[in-house]
Parts: structure tokens; sequence; C-alpha cells
């Protein structure tokens, strides 16, 4: 309810929802967004990560958590990777966004092939956690699907798998033309 009375307030009302998850408020005039941003901050909504090239808003399946098929349940992968990733300097401005998602099982059901980094859950011959890595996915001009970077990528090496990634985009990817980033 708050979003949608301050999008009428400093907007024209209407709200952009995206496909991570998103809620976005455009038209808001230069001069009010201080003001806009520490009302949103009263209900501890982000202010970043919903648009621009950042880190996006992490995804995981729907069924994540209370799937019978599923090896654990990824929820707290994905929280933890947002809560680590929000607002870090190196990921504020990079060639282009970066969508990552969960799947819960084998049956991908996120979608992860299609995303910049994809997870799928794995448990080892000695039932230790772990993902399958999907790198370089993704829907733009050119539609490619992921290719596997790990097939057992142990749990405790999620979040300096993913921050390696993102500094070497940020160091090395494309910014002059968006389609080819």
């Amino acid at each position: 309810m708050r979003i949608a009375d301050i999008s009428d307030e400093y907007s024209n009302g209407n709200l952009h929802l995206t496909t991570r998850q998103d809620i976005q408020i455009h038209h808001v005039s230069l001069d009010r967004t201080p003001e806009l941003w520490a009302k949103l901050e009263q209900d501890d909504i982000t202010l970043r990560e919903a648009c621009g090239n950042t880190v996006r808003n992490i995804t995981a399946s729907a069924e994540a958590g209370i799937d019978p098929n599923e090896p654990f349940d990824v929820s707290p992968y994905a929280h933890a990777l947002f809560s680590y990733f929000l607002r870090k300097p190196f990921g504020q401005e990079l060639g282009r966004k970066i969508k990552i998602a969960f799947s819960n099982n084998d049956k991908d059901t996120a979608v992860t092939y299609i995303h910049d980094i994809g997870f799928i859950p794995k448990l080892n011959e000695a039932g230790e956690r772990g993902f399958k890595v999907l790198i370089g996915g993704g829907l733009g001009a050119q539609p490619f699907l992921a290719q596997t970077a790990h097939e057992f990528l142990p749990e405790n090496h999620l979040v300096p798998f993913v921050e390696a990634t993102i500094r070497v985009f940020d160091r090395h990817g494309e910014r002059v033309s968006r389609h080819k980033a």
C-alpha cells in the first residue's frame, strides 16, 4: 500500500512490475527524489537493484522450500546472495544488469539457463550441498543458453564464485555497446 500511495504522490501513479519481482517508480522529479527515498526507507524497502546496470533482484523457484523433490531449500542461498551483494560498489555501474536465479531441482523451474548466473541444487556422493552452476545465459537481442561452469560447486564457494564473476564482468565487460554486453 505504501508504494502505491508514494507512486500517486511522487509520480504519475503507474508502477512498473519487473520480471525480477521488483517494482519501479518512474517519472519522479529529481528534486523530490530524496524525500521519496526517505519514505520508502521507513518500511525497509530497498532502493537499489530494481533497475540500472546492477546485480538485479535474485530470484528462486516459486516451489523452493515446499517441493518434495528438491535436494534442499535454495531460498536461504538466494537471500544470502541478495544480502551480500545489495549495494556493493563493484556491482552498481556494470556494463549491463546481472540476473541470478536458483532452481529448486533438476527440472530447472527457475529457468536458470537463460540467466547470467544460475544455480541448480545438488548433493554430492558424501551428501554435501552444492550447486550446478550455469553462466552466460540471456534473452537479449541474441539469445544464448548458459554454459555449465561447474557440475558441483560446494555451497561455501557460492559467494566467492559470484563475486569473482561480477568483478571480472565489472573490469572487463563491454561498456560501449549494450547489445554486446
